[in-house]
């Protein structure tokens, strides 16, 4: 497993605004592209990765990464920053955030993330980084659909105070 067991690599996208690191997964087709777009330049955001981005563990947070490898849009930025919130994204009308149990977020980021599943051996690690993550980060569905609205909402995501 290529980041040990401090580490895992989500088919997510990920972005940043002053020190706060969102991810945002789903499963092709989700909208990862389309929300790193609108995420981009205007919006306020640095888009890191629009398709793959590693989760680490410090001492004292965990952090969202760049990946050197894009997606569709070509965006892959070598930047990290302390990870605010999970986010699963799910098309819909309009945009929201519902906040996920760990367990719901456990089950939606394990069909995300690169587990070595044929090295038994070396699965206790990845996954007990995954459970921990979804106990310590807050983990949202977010429901959108392509415009501004989802920007604005995640603006206000990261300028407020941040999750209860």
């Amino acid at each position: 497993h290529a980041l040990g067991g401090e580490g895992v690599i989500v088919h997510a996208g990920g972005a940043v605004r002053s020190g706060c690191g969102l991810l945002y997964g789903g499963v092709s087709g989700a909208g990862k592209t389309t929300l790193s777009r609108l995420l981009e330049g205007p919006a306020g955001f640095d888009v890191i990765s629009d398709d793959r981005v590693a989760v680490r563990r410090d001492s004292r947070a965990f952090r969202v990464f760049g990946t050197p490898w894009p997606g569709e849009g070509g965006q892959a930025r070598n930047a990290s920053a302390p990870l605010r919130a999970l986010l699963f994204l799910e098309k819909g009308p309009g945009c929201s955030l519902l906040p996920l149990t760990p367990g719901a977020a456990l089950r939606r980021l394990l069909a995300l993330v690169s587990i070595p599943w044929y090295d038994r051996p070396g699965l206790a690690s990845p996954l007990d980084f995954c459970g921990e993550l979804v106990e310590r980060v807050p983990s949202f569905l977010l429901a959108f659909a392509p415009g501004p609205d989802v920007a604005g909402l995640l603006r206000g995501f990261c300028d407020g105070p941040g999750p209860a």
